[in-house]
């Protein structure tokens, strides 16, 4: 990966109030360095920042996710498994600061 390329997902971790990962099959695919990094930012930014770590498991069984990552299974999470993209989109919204949800 360039280092362009982590520059970019730098600025953008940087910014962010709160981060939604979507983990899929091809996310946690092995080999997929760049989903790695802003993964393994995210983590650094919650435990300095507080900021929150939102993830949304499609395609995927706990037993994935845990075989991927066991601190990020052990998290709250929604899933595709039992939600529609609908109901994940809706619960985002309430996680939304209020000031956030004015200019959605």
């Amino acid at each position: 990966m360039g280092r362009f390329h982590e520059s970019k997902i730098d600025d953008g971790l940087k910014k962010s109030k709160f981060g939604v990962v979507v983990l899929s099959p091809d996310y946690i695919k092995e080999g997929k360095y760049w989903t790695k990094t802003e993964l393994d930012g995210l983590f650094q930014l919650e435990s300095v920042n507080g900021k929150t770590l939102l993830p949304v498991w499609h395609n995927l069984t706990k037993k994935d996710v845990m075989a991927y990552s066991p601190i990020i299974a052990s998290k709250l999470a929604m899933t595709t498994a039992s939600m529609t993209p609908q109901e994940i989109a809706k619960e985002l919204v309430t996680l939304l600061p209020e000031s956030d949800q004015e200019e959605a």
